[in-house]
């Protein structure tokens, strides 16, 4: 069965919201676990908050709400901002929703490489993907994840493979009718394909290529505006974050309330991917780097603009330090990955 999209989902009522705020989610990702968690659990409302989600199909969905004011804050990775930027849209990077700021961490262990027996692609062999269409979502960090593991494999990953555009919701039924013969995607999408397609295989997961690194945006605009409730989101995304680290299994149910069509093994195991570690090191400015070479290579983007350009964290470096409580489960940064 396929996830279905809704379009807006909110908490519970508040008698008086102190600031309504609309976020978006994209892609069909778990990813989104902390902005659930916090509507759930109430820690929105506790900061004075009162969250709504839109439904969005991609990241750059995301950015148009946004631009348009149907948004406050999207859902999107540095390489798809970027492109967007260039295309005139302006908004600024206020937190890390996911990362790893220790350099120790396989986060793209998030995204996995599907195909049918049959296709002539082996189980655990990337190298069987030369001369096959893959489909995956043009232009996103799934993209960024097959260039890069591809080319670790000998592949490459503009030459030796079609590249064809699905959108994240497709992936798994274009899989199943046969219009590509492997699809690369985030999770829970792989999960998923390989529970409805009797013969998919696992042709490669993670590998550590990439860093799985999102962020969520506002536009400068309502940033300078509305600095209160900008913190109030930080802070209160900070404290969603660690309850969703810290209980997967309860973050799991809360989930399954919203995410339709999955079996609760699949968000469980999607969870387990995600580290939700806000914090900023050398290792993020790496993996921001690496993004923007990307969408470079791939002619998305003429030029890469620099990682101050696109963010503006004192709200995050704020709450880092009023807030330490909310970051104390995470592993320390070794000291030569400090900024």
């Amino acid at each position: 069965m396929l996830l279905l999209p809704l379009m807006i989902v909110g908490g519970g009522a508040t008698a008086a919201p102190v600031a309504p705020m609309v976020v978006t989610s994209g892609g069909l990702c778990i990813c989104h676990a902390p902005i659930y968690v916090g509507i759930a659990k109430g820690i929105f409302e506790k900061h004075g908050l009162n969250l709504r989600v839109l439904r969005v199909a991609s990241g750059f969905e995301g950015l148009t709400a946004v631009q348009t004011g149907s948004a406050h804050v999207a859902d999107a990775v540095m390489a798809v901002v970027a492109q967007a930027a260039a295309q005139g849209v302006q908004v600024k990077a206020v937190l890390m929703a996911n990362g790893d700021a220790t350099g120790k961490v396989p986060t793209d262990n998030y995204f996995a490489i599907i195909a049918r027996r049959g296709s002539g692609v082996r189980e655990g062999r990337l190298e069987d993907l030369k001369g096959k269409k893959i489909g995956l979502p043009r232009g996103t960090i799934a993209h960024q994840y097959f260039f890069y593991a591809a080319q670790a494999k000998g592949l490459d990953p503009t030459r030796d493979v079609t590249i064809q555009h699905v959108t994240p919701a497709d992936l798994p039924s274009a899989l199943q009718s046969g219009s590509v013969d492997a699809i690369v995607a985030w999770e829970p999408i792989p999960l998923q394909a390989l529970s409805m397609i009797s013969d998919a295989v696992t042709v490669y997961r993670g590998g550590n290529h990439i860093q799985y690194l999102f962020q969520r945006w506002m536009s400068p605009r309502y940033v300078a505006t509305n600095p209160g409730t900008v913190k109030k989101f930080v802070v209160a995304f900070a404290e969603a974050a660690q309850y969703a680290r810290m209980n997967p299994d309860e973050t799991t149910d809360i989930l399954m309330r919203d995410f339709r069509g999955l079996s609760r093994d699949t968000v469980r195991r999607s969870l387990g991917f995600l580290t939700f570690d806000m914090r900023v090191s050398k290792a993020t400015l790496e993996a921001v780097k690496q993004g923007f070479e990307f969408a470079v290579r791939v002619g998305a983007l003429k030029q890469a603009p620099s990682f101050e350009e696109m963010t503006d964290l004192r709200f995050l470096t704020q709450v880092l330090k009023e807030y330490p409580q909310f970051f104390r489960d995470l592993p320390p940064i070794p000291e030569n990955l400090r900024l």
